[in-house]
């Protein structure tokens, strides 16, 4: 049986090149697993199938054996525990991550939880992939080989040995965000401002970058995080905004306002470090 093979030869950050293999399940062309796959750089041997049955199929006939199979969930229980267990069987060694889509999230949306499986949603891969590889570039050890024993098991990561260089500027509504925010930061040794919704006298002349925190981007708050986005980029700094339930339009608003990159809340502090470490 063949399958497209995808791979990528890029330097991780300590000048090494490694490879981690990849099983893509289910239609990562589309819509937002499209949009969250093209720009991953770190090197990897990625091969693609349609379904669980033609990637058993795969593991069966091949030598390919993935770290990891990751599963595109474009609505609830897509997959089933009868899938996940043909695909451990072909591939016993392999973490099975399902990357939720959007229609995927919410209370009464979320589909039958399945066992053996770390869970993610499509708009936390990025930077749980990013986090993963600076771990691993640094000789630790990658978020899917821990155990699945918490909630939040396999995306608890070594911690990040690089440092924020230069001003972090956060803005946010309330003092508490912003305290929360440059706690979580601290330990990386960044300098974070707080640039109150539209105050910006206070910030320096160079910024590294920004953090704006949002909702989900109504007229009012997106006219806000362009005028943020306006005063860090003059800075010479490049933005992050963090929301809440993100969807697959909410990327392009916000690379329309002048941002780079959009993660949701809540936020895993490490992932959310190796962002920010990718704008410097």
């Amino acid at each position: 049986m063949n399958a497209p093979s995808y791979s990528y030869q890029c330097d991780d950050s300590v000048g090494n090149k490694s490879t981690v293999g990849v099983l893509l399940v289910g239609p990562w062309k589309n819509g937002e697993f499209a949009e969250i796959l093209s720009p991953l750089s770190m090197s990897a041997d990625w091969q693609r199938t349609a379904s669980c049955e033609e990637a058993a199929a795969l593991l069966q006939e091949t030598e390919f054996a993935p770290e990891l199979i990751l599963l595109a969930c474009p609505l609830p229980d897509t997959y089933l525990d009868a899938d996940v267990e043909q695909l451990l069987l072909a591939a016993p060694l392999a973490r099975l991550v399902v990357v939720a889509g959007t229609w995927c999230e919410g209370e009464l949306r979320t589909g039958t939880p399945l066992s053996g499986v770390l869970r993610l949603y499509w708009y936390e891969f990025p930077g749980w992939w990013t986090s993963a590889i600076n771990t691993l570039g640094h000789g630790g050890c990658p978020p899917w080989s821990q155990p699945l024993d918490g909630p939040h098991s396999g995306r608890c990561l070594d911690t990040i040995q690089a440092e924020l260089t230069g001003v972090v500027a956060i803005d946010c509504k309330l003092i508490s965000t912003f305290d929360a925010l440059a706690g979580a930061l601290g330990p990386y040794k960044a300098e974070c401002h707080w640039a109150r919704r539209g105050q910006f006298e206070q910030l320096p002349s160079q910024v590294t970058a920004g953090i704006w925190d949002g909702g989900q981007l109504e007229p009012l708050e997106l006219e806000r995080l362009r005028i943020f986005a306006q005063e860090i980029c003059k800075r010479g700094g490049r933005v992050i905004a963090l929301l809440d339930f993100p969807r697959q339009e909410h990327l392009a608003m916000v690379r329309d306002a002048g941002g780079s990159a959009v993660m949701g809340k809540p936020y895993v502090v490490e992932e959310l470090v190796s962002r920010l470490l990718s704008l410097q």
